[in-house]
């Protein structure tokens, strides 16, 4: 095998030798200039472990920075012109009409709105100012003095002279800060109550957490170019295509039934799915990509190999992806890695029940201080309903005209049935706990609001910290990260003002995508009688299931003869999940449908999704940044990791190096941490926030969560617990009582 691989990574250093610069994408300076031969491999291969590694390692004083920053300067204004020229405004116009000939512009409704598209106008001088980077940072680089200033020896190899010296010159070139606003004065009464758009949260920080703030990192960026460029192969080459590592790595679910979970329900992924759409939600460019290869710059679609059958024999050669829109940083030509903008709040604050801005949330809300329904139509027994989505822009995938679709707090709610029946089980209850103070206290309309929505959002943590964590993760990390809630009526004071709770790019784009191995075939629904007796398949106790692949389709919500949102829940609480392995379901894996027109993969686009935003690979953050025991820096070391012979001989058919296996392929394909649901790369490594100068980024991202909140409000459930019988006796997330 190893002369095998070695034979072929000769021959692909040939061919590139050859071809130039041209397989690699967005990297114009790479070996230019050098004569690169095949004699040249070994060295080349170490030179990036060794040199790079020991370079990267040495400090940079304050000094030379400050003479950096000096060099950048003076020709930051040269660069600007430069990006003009690459990213001018007509690019705004042009992708305006692009996007209205369209044939397919609502591919993606299911997974973004209109409130999560970027303005093009930002967006492209986001671009403008990556693209005056890259051309500063090129240019200074090739002078000797920042050169010497940097210690980097002129007899290293033009490409890794380049390399080394750029990621030398961002680490003087940090991003600046967020910058802050000023927190308006607020009565004690009112400062109860958090904001929708998370502002405010940190008095000290303002913008923490915040929606429209952009996603931190735990690990550097891993761009081609240090900036923007999607992340390539150690070797340089380009990684394997997506598409096939899905197929070959994960295999596919035709002809057998994706394995049961022994601890989860089919509720825990939907549970799962709602949090995140709670969490995270970045903003998308208002761009079109249905042409392959394509004109625009933001597209990064996955090719359809010509062997795959599955989606070939459908017409389907690409998959459609538009990478995330980068963050505008406040000053021109800002130098650093492109981030991502998080369009909704970081916070466990229910802004998928409430919205993320005052304009959805006073949409969503009635005058008397409950949240807009839609009542069942002819008296109906169907209970309330969300309010339907008029928007006439907003296609609904509904296959009656007379049974919308949803709005909620949220712009993904119709993504699929389980998680239309989770927004309408939170609606209702708001609506249940305000009408307890409208009949009991003398509170006004917005008291009446604030109040009940600062108890859901108790809920929300209450259940994450109490039922769903302790499932996925085990006791031990539970106790070490401080994840437990504290016992009887003790109170959680451990805010710590510096930690920033926003979400980071690992967990967003990988690490909580495991949710996505829990996902079945169907969507069980079942009569009430056949969920207290446990019937068997009884015309009269089961009714007919829902199969996932019919995404976002409303219909079945209405309907009262199969037993609406209530024989949903009925089904989610009593069918078991399936096991989170590195297996899909066929549904999400060769049936994934995002909006009219759209038939694609999410395994595909996961994978596709952590390259175009930089997410480092498996081993760096388990070698690096976690440290997890054993090291893992040879295919062979992964069977000490836990995973099989089998997986391992997958990965080395897709990938050239260890180091190249993707955070979401790698992390998927560990075994679960004993008595836990989820792997240790997921439970030690990709739940992890906050900035490297912090020492709260030794922290799991669910501890980060806590301590970055100035209240966690899940007090409020003892406090109010006898006022307003929020839970039963039994576990809220394994009870259907709230589907009634």
């Amino acid at each position: 095998m190893a002369g095998y691989f070695f034979s072929a990574l000769l021959l692909i250093l040939v061919l590139r030798f050859e071809q130039g610069s041209s397989s690699v994408l967005n990297d114009p300076d790479r070996l230019e200039g050098d004569t690169y031969t095949t004699a040249d491999v070994a060295d080349d291969l170490a030179e990036l472990n060794d040199l790079e590694m020991e370079q990267l390692q040495d400090s940079v004083s304050a000094n030379v920075c400050k003479d950096i920053r000096d060099e950048f300067k003076d020709v930051a204004k040269k660069s600007m012109a430069e990006a003009e020229k690459e990213k001018p405004d007509s690019m705004i116009f042009w992708r305006q009409v692009a996007v209205r000939r369209s044939l397919r512009r609502s591919f993606q409704i299911l997974q973004h709105g209109k409130r999560s598209k970027v303005d093009n106008s930002i967006a492209v001088r986001a671009l403008r100012n990556e693209a005056c980077a890259k051309h500063a940072i090129q240019d200074i680089c090739e002078t000797t003095k920042v050169l010497d200033l940097l210690n980097i020896p002129l007899n290293t190899r033009k490409y890794w002279r380049r390399r080394i010296c750029r990621r030398k010159v961002l680490k003087c070139l940090e991003h600046e800060p967020l910058g802050n606003i000023k927190c308006p004065h607020k009565s004690e009464e009112k400062a109860r109550f958090r904001t929708i758009d998370g502002t405010c949260n940190n008095v000290n920080q303002p913008l923490f957490g915040a929606a429209g703030t952009p996603f931190i990192r735990v690990q550097p960026a891993d761009y081609a170019d240090e900036i923007s460029a999607p992340r390539v192969a150690e070797n340089e080459d380009q990684l394997p295509n997506a598409r096939n590592v899905s197929r070959f790595v994960h295999g596919s679910n035709a002809n057998r039934q994706n394995p049961n979970s022994p601890r989860l329900t089919h509720l825990a992924m939907n549970w799962g799915q709602f949090l995140d759409h709670d969490l995270t939600l970045a903003g998308e460019q208002h761009v079109t990509c249905e042409t392959f290869p394509s004109n625009e710059s933001e597209c990064f679609n996955v090719e359809v190999p010509a062997d795959d059958d599955v989606f070939q024999s459908r017409g389907v050669t690409f998959f459609e992806l538009i990478r995330d829109a980068p963050f505008e940083f406040k000053l021109e030509c800002s130098p650093g890695p492109r981030e991502h903008i998080n369009t909704i709040t970081a916070f466990i604050d229910a802004s998928n029940v409430y919205g993320s801005d005052e304009e959805e949330a006073e949409h969503l809300r009635a005058p008397d201080g409950t949240m807009r329904i839609m009542t069942a139509r002819h008296g109906c027994p169907l209970g309330d309903l969300l309010p339907a989505q008029t928007d006439p822009e907003i296609p609904c995938v509904s296959k009656d005209p007379n049974r919308p679709c949803f709005v909620a707090g949220d712009e993904r709610t119709n993504e699929n049935q389980g998680l239309m029946s989770m927004h309408t089980l939170f609606v209702r209850e708001h609506n249940r706990i305000a009408a307890f103070f409208d009949e009991n206290t003398e509170w006004e309309a917005e008291q009446i609001y604030q109040e009940t929505r600062r108890i859901v959002g108790a809920e929300l943590q209450f259940i994450t910290y109490k039922e769903d964590l302790p499932l996925l993760l085990s006791p031990k990390t539970i106790r070490d990260n401080n994840l437990a809630l504290l016992k009887g009526t003790q109170y959680f004071n451990g805010y710590n003002p510096n930690v920033n709770a926003q979400m980071s790019q690992a967990f967003s784009a990988a690490a909580y995508r495991f949710g996505h191995s829990l996902v079945q075939e169907e969507f069980l629904r079942l009569s009430q009688h056949s969920f207290e007796h446990k019937c068997n398949n009884d015309s009269k106790s089961e009714f007919y299931p829902i199969p996932v692949k019919d995404f976002g389709n409303p219909t079945y919500l209405y309907d009262k003869c199969n037993g609406g949102v209530d024989s949903i829940f009925r089904g989610l609480v009593k069918s078991p999940a399936a096991k989170i392995d590195g297996l899909f379901s066929k549904s999400i894996q060769e049936n994934l449908f995002r909006g009219p027109g759209d038939l694609s993969d999410l395994v595909s686009l996961n994978i596709q999704r952590g390259r175009e935003r930089g997410v480092p690979s498996y081993t760096t953050y388990r070698n690096t940044f976690c440290k997890i025991t054993p090291m893992v820096n040879s295919f062979e070391d992964l069977k000490k990791a836990g995973i099989t012979q089998k997986d391992i001989d997958n990965l080395k058919s897709q990938y050239q190096s260890v180091h190249d296996v993707d955070l979401f392929v790698g992390g998927m394909s560990t075994p679960a941490q004993r008595n836990a649901a989820i792997q240790q790369i997921s439970i030690e490594c990709c739940k992890t926030i906050s900035q490297g100068a912090n020492e709260e980024c030794k922290k799991k991202q669910a501890n980060c969560l806590k301590r970055g909140k100035r209240e966690l409000s899940v007090r409020l459930w003892f406090n109010f617990l006898i006022l307003v019988d929020l839970f039963y006796s039994d576990s809220i997330l394994w009870t259907n009582n709230r589907a009634k």
